[in-house]
């Protein structure tokens, strides 16, 4: 009976030594959301259910970081540190990308250590190094400080308790999932209404219980008819970040976009472009021209698309032209393994995918210029289309010059005049950077027309010497498609000089078109019927 009542005061010495860490921890989890952007709703304005996934899933960051070293004050320290983190991720992809943090960017951790450049300067180095230093700290006095649990109580009573704890949390994640919460996936909507450690389950669950949506028949590529007309090269250029930012700063040099404007006047179609994407998530507009399904259909796959929904096969816009007698090449001078496009590609109908492994080491890198030049990818363009193809070429080719992060580049004061009507705010520093890479693109259009007009002035002769010949490339007519896949990563700018909405542009010109068309604004899932028609 005495052993009986002793252990019990043991159990209850045990849980009442994690009770207090886990309740700090708990309060101080709340607060933190004030920091959050977009701040969630306060605790007394969200569902129970919310509230009570929120509890369980804190309660197994604890007892994890508890179990590793015995200590619940320690194990307090770390997992308040491991969620404020959380806090910083979130604030720092809503600062750059106006989206909160969400399930489906956990799989970017990976990313994140393959590819640093492309994300870690936006969290900032600085806050890197304080977030490693915290926990260093942490570990340093907890382990000094603190003894570990079992060595004041028995072991057993300390594993009690951590079953007693493991219990309470898996016991209020399933009452809190027992409501069918109804998601509206507008990630900031879902932030503010559930919080952070809520969403993310909410997120985690809807894609566990979903099927990829069926979304055959819902693309615009679907009951295309076949098109006798003759065959031209097409080329489809995704221009990394590209917008006409003219639209929204007025100090910007109109010169800077010379060639597009040029393209503009003579293409068959041209205008703003709605994109699903605001500073990354390239393979969302990506996916929209490819296929010319609208990814608000998608349900939680519309965050990556890629990450399900091709797995099966859809149509898309290299399957058409593949039906049509092309070969069909990408050409995107990174690795082609990022976003999986090496899996992808060929299940989207690509003949060929040609990545960073073709392209001279000596290009990979400047001082101005991080990654492959568009003048050096353009030379690899121009390269495919004369060779001597039997086959038309559709060559979908997707940039990286003018991929953030564009404040860790420098640019002269001189330079900077050259792209700006009067001088910039000096928070405005990553402007004239992106002006730059923006005007090697316009010399991409440049190049790109040049070389199809000439080849068109060679088919023209060609026929006219010899009607009743076919000709071979280079004399084929030609079309090319530019767009933009979002605006850059200026948050800077914005707060300054104001917000642009949002769109990029585009246009689509035709070596042997003589007609002049009014803007026309679309959305990049129609693009791909534009093109085919």
């Amino acid at each position: 009976m005495l052993s009986s009542v002793f252990q019990v005061i043991q159990f209850h010495h045990a849980m009442g030594a994690m009770l207090v860490p886990i309740a700090i921890g708990l309060v101080l989890s709340f607060c933190t959301e004030q920091f959050h952007s977009p701040r969630p709703y306060p605790v007394w304005q969200r569902h129970l259910a919310d509230l009570l996934l929120h509890t369980g899933l804190w309660l197994i960051l604890f007892l994890i970081e508890f179990l590793q070293f015995r200590r619940p004050w320690l194990a307090l320290c770390l997992s308040s540190t491991i969620y404020y983190v959380l806090v910083l991720i979130n604030h720092a992809k809503f600062r750059s990308l106006r989206e909160p943090f969400i399930y489906q960017d956990f799989e970017y951790f990976l990313d994140a250590i393959k590819h640093p450049r492309l994300y870690l300067p936006f969290f900032g180095f600085w806050k890197i190094a304080l977030c490693l230093a915290a926990v260093a700290a942490a570990l340093w006095i907890g382990v000094s400080v603190e003894q570990p649990l079992t060595a004041t109580n028995p072991t057993e009573q300390v594993w009690i308790a951590c079953i007693t704890i493991l219990f309470i949390a898996v016991a209020l994640l399933f009452i809190g999932n027992l409501r069918k919460a109804e998601l509206s996936f507008k990630p900031s909507q879902d932030f503010k209404k559930h919080g952070l450690l809520a969403m993310l389950w909410l997120y985690a669950r809807a894609e566990r219980q979903s099927l990829p949506v069926t979304i055959g028949k819902s693309s615009t590529l679907a009951h295309l008819p076949a098109d006798p007309s003759p065959l031209p090269d097409t080329i489809v250029v995704q221009s990394e970040s590209f917008f006409d930012l003219r639209r929204a700063f007025s100090n910007i040099d109109p010169t800077v976009l010379t060639a597009f404007d040029q393209a503009c006047q003579n293409s068959i179609r041209f205008g703003t472009l709605t994109v699903p994407a605001w500073g990354a998530n390239t393979v969302r507009t990506e996916f929209e021209f490819l296929t010319g399904i609208n990814t608000a259909e998608l349900g939680i796959d519309q965050f990556n698309p890629y990450r399900r929904c091709v797995q099966n096969g859809l149509p898309s816009i290299a399957h058409e032209f593949k039906k049509r007698g092309y070969r069909t090449v990408c050409v995107h001078p990174y690795p082609a393994s990022f976003y999986q496009r090496d899996k992808i590609f060929p299940l989207l109908g690509f003949d060929e995918f040609i990545d960073i492994k073709s392209f001279d080491a000596a290009t990979h890198s400047t001082e101005q210029c991080p990654y492959i030049s568009d003048a050096v990818l353009t030379n690899k363009v121009l390269a495919l289309l004369d060779q001597p193809n039997v086959q038309p070429l559709f060559i979908f080719v997707i940039t990286m010059e003018n991929h953030g992060p564009l404040h860790l580049e420098t640019i002269s004061e001189s330079e900077t005049l050259k792209w700006v009507k009067q001088a910039l705010p000096a928070v405005c520093k990553d402007l004239p950077v992106y002006l730059r890479h923006l005007d090697n693109a316009d010399q991409m259009i440049d190049r790109l027309i040049k070389h199809f007009s000439s080849s068109q002035e060679e088919l023209s002769g060609h026929l006219t010497q010899t009607p009743s010949s076919h000709p071979s490339s280079p004399q084929r007519p030609a079309q090319l498609l530019w767009y933009g896949d979002h605006v850059p990563v200026l948050p800077e700018v914005y707060d300054s000089l104001g917000m642009p909405d949002g769109q990029t542009d585009y246009f689509l010109w035709r070596s042997d078109n003589l007609q002049r068309h009014a803007p026309q604004p679309l959305h990049v899932h129609q693009l791909a019927v534009e093109l085919l028609k």
